[in-house]
């Protein structure tokens, strides 16, 4: 009884929630990919919120419940995690009641003319029920990848699925993508009927990057219809020059209200530079106590984002520093599983000089790891609980820690406990 209210509840608030967004008509940017949704979304809702009324999908709410409440206007923490078990059956009732009162009830005055979306795509139909409540004015896909291959069985799958965001565009809609090899061509293909806007590092690009200097602080240039200028950004990890280039193809993309003025690309360049991340995604931070810094990237991991993760220690850590990865099971990866992990451990032997794992599955990366290199030290965990206690002993004062697993690994205690160490 309790489920079926549950799910007749949800079925409804999809229904609310299209009619919200078709009484109000906000600017629609539906956002998906496989790595850097969150990043990409909260970088959008940075650039516009001085100038715009915007509202931005909070934290991760980006299932079949969370969007449809970011539309009505829900807040964390009734959604913590974007899943179904966010909600009591009371905040449901409350969230029902408030869709009820925009979709029918006096016209609110202060609805937001911008919604930044984020829409996790983890199993096919995923993006077909998203499509069936709102029509985007912008789709932005950050990159496809091998994510949820459980379900998708492929990469090509991810991208068959993700991809499917460009045909619902409304008919003046802008597809932004990664220009980048054999997806970039396909994701071209579905964007056929729209106007496309692409971000990478080569000239291909629209908005492209050269002259890259990572580290501690990223510079690059910018370069967008034949002029160009320098970039710095306050976060670490190459691949957020990507997710910058992507956030101001947006921006640029946006369709205007009427009497608004177009954002000069230098303001979004200025604006972007002054950008910070959110909880747990390439986060860096230094125990004052044990001097020990934490690169805390622990709410997600597939293969794509731990690559990035580990060149990111190495480009970050000083000569004086031990480059130390503490790396949990990569989860949802079907089939392939075990080829995955082996992969991330050779590329964990080329960076690290500690490699530490938590899982069954990343005994499968460790084993690797020490195979490609036989000096490096390994030391591998059932699970956290059994690493907790032994986690002062393994660390030294002035490690660089990467901290990367999925959400279920649960490392995000590790980061608390190296907080307080």
């Amino acid at each position: 009884m309790k489920l079926n209210f549950r799910r007749s509840a949800f079925k409804f608030l999809k229904y609310l929630a299209g009619q919200i967004v078709g009484r109000y008509r906000p600017v629609i940017v539906a956002i998906t990919g496989s790595v850097g949704k969150t990043t990409a979304k909260d970088m959008v809702g940075y650039l516009l919120k001085d100038d715009h009324n915007v509202r931005i999908t909070p934290k991760s709410a980006n299932a079949e419940v969370g969007v449809p409440a970011t539309i009505v206007g829900w807040q964390p923490p009734t959604i913590k995690k974007g899943g179904h078990s966010a909600f009591t059956n009371e905040g449901i009732f409350k969230l029902i009641i408030k869709a009820l009162r925009l979709a029918f009830g006096p016209r609110f005055k202060n609805y937001p003319d911008y919604l930044i979306l984020e829409l996790g795509a983890g199993k096919p139909g995923d993006i077909k029920y998203f499509m069936s409540f709102l029509k985007p004015d912008i789709a932005m896909i950050t990159n496809i990848g091998a994510a949820h291959l459980e379900y998708f069985g492929s990469v090509d799958g991810v991208l068959e699925e993700k991809s499917l965001i460009f045909t619902y565009l409304k008919l003046y809609g802008v597809a932004i993508y990664r220009q980048d090899g054999e997806a970039a061509r396909k994701l071209k293909k579905k964007a056929r009927d729209h106007k496309s806007l692409t971000f990478g590092f080569n000239k291909e690009a629209d908005l492209w990057a050269n002259e890259i200097e990572s580290g501690r602080n990223l510079r690059f240039r910018l370069h967008y219809q034949g002029k160009s200028w320098p970039v710095k950004l306050n976060l670490i990890g190459r691949h957020m020059i990507e997710l910058s280039l992507a956030a101001m193809a947006t921006v640029l993309s946006l369709p205007l209200k009427s009497g608004e003025k177009a954002l000069a690309l230098p303001k979004l360049i200025k604006k972007i530079s002054e950008f910070s991340p959110s909880d747990a995604r390439m986060q860096i931070f230094k125990n004052k106590n044990t001097n020990i810094e934490i690169i805390n990237d622990a709410y997600n991991a597939n293969p794509e984002s731990v690559f990035a993760g580990l060149v990111t220690l190495g480009e970050v850590a000083s000569e004086s520093q031990r480059k130390v990865a503490i790396l949990g099971d990569m989860l949802e990866l079907g089939k392939e599983e075990e080829q995955l992990h082996r992969q991330m451990g050779e590329v964990a032997a080329n960076i690290v000089d500690l490699l530490i794992t938590v899982g069954p599955l990343s005994r499968v990366l460790a084993q690797s790891a020490q195979n490609k290199n036989l000096r490096l030290q390994v030391m591998s965990f059932e699970n956290v609980e059994d690493l907790l206690p032994r986690l002062n002993s393994l660390l030294e004062k002035k490690d660089l820690v990467l901290v990367k697993a999925s959400r279920g690994m649960q490392l995000d205690k590790i980061v608390e406990a190296l907080k307080l160490r």
